[in-house]
């Protein structure tokens, strides 16, 4: 029988804590297990109140001037695989993969050979006047388009979007020895046969105005060190150079969507996709969070 565990790194992310438990609970995983790295925001302790009431998430807690997500990922998969779980699903703090645990294990059992599972973002795009304080995720309602995923240099050059960056993760079933690479985008280790089916993540790059300033300054800072070429962890350096040129409200007016739909672009506007999937699984993610944590009916 399959055991199934979704796993991820959290540092200062208190107002999503609730949204990403409940999703990955919601979606019949067997465990939801949490780094919380670093937090000072409170995102923490609310982790491990909801450990306390949840049998099925835990926490643990890193202290680091760095951020080592690539090591505390591959621990994690070590530890969790170590218990038992054969299907591992990291996950970022922005990122939502669209799965029914139960049946995809069994699916999986039937054979029992290891499988790669391949995931692609859906990119949702937040209301442009979601500033300060938390995340309102009822005002998401619109997507980017699908289609060819912006470069590097379009994004510098505010052509195209942050938010239409397009990129795919990686999970795996198996026992095996596995090791994944940064940012979970293939395995350096592991199975080599892909499961036939590519899933959908649901992906919110910037769920607040204040996320340029926590990418630009706190992540920069803690990953600065460990960049090993100037294309690795560009986009925490993007958003950096950004804030000390203008401060950053050109670049949330690229990647934030007007009330009418639109990414406003240097020279251009580019519309956006009316959809409400984000909110409808927020919604639902967050009544799960409260019934598992609370006791709610």
């Amino acid at each position: 029988m399959t055991r199934s565990a979704a796993f991820g790194v959290l540092r200062d992310a208190c107002d999503i804590v609730p949204l990403l438990v409940g999703h990955y609970l919601r979606a019949g995983f067997d465990h939801v297990h949490i780094i919380d790295d670093g937090s000072t925001d409170g995102g923490g302790d609310v982790l491990d109140e909801a450990a306390s009431l949840c049998p099925r998430l835990t926490v643990t807690h890193v202290e680091s001037r760095v951020f080592e997500q690539e090591r505390i990922i591959n621990d994690a998969a070590v530890l969790l695989q170590s218990r038992g779980y054969d299907l591992l699903v990291p996950f970022d703090a922005d990122e939502f993969w669209m799965i029914d645990a139960p049946s995809l294990g069994r699916e999986l059992a039937k054979d029992g050979n290891a499988r790669v599972l391949h995931g692609r973002w859906t990119n949702f795009v937040q209301s442009r006047d979601a500033y300060e304080g938390s995340a309102n995720f009822d005002s998401v309602r619109f997507r980017v388009p699908e289609g060819e995923g912006a470069t590097r240099a379009e994004v510098e050059a505010l052509l195209r979007g942050f938010v239409e960056v397009q990129l795919r993760k990686v999970a795996v079933y198996g026992l095996g020895p596995i090791a994944f690479a940064l940012g979970q985008h293939r395995l350096v280790q592991g199975p080599s046969t892909n499961y036939p089916a590519e899933f959908e993540i649901f992906h919110l790059p910037l769920r607040r105005r204040a996320e340029i300033e926590r990418r630009g300054h706190d992540f920069e800072a803690r990953r600065r060190p460990l960049r090993a070429g100037e294309n690795r962890s560009w986009q925490s350096l993007f958003f950096a150079d950004v804030l000390r040129r203008d401060g950053g409200e050109e670049l949330w007016a690229a990647n934030s969507a007007s009330s009418g739909g639109t990414l406003q672009l240097r020279g251009d506007c580019r519309r956006l996709v009316p959809d409400w999937r984000f909110r409808l699984m927020a919604q639902a993610a967050l009544r799960c969070f409260d019934a598992e944590t609370r006791g709610a009916a």
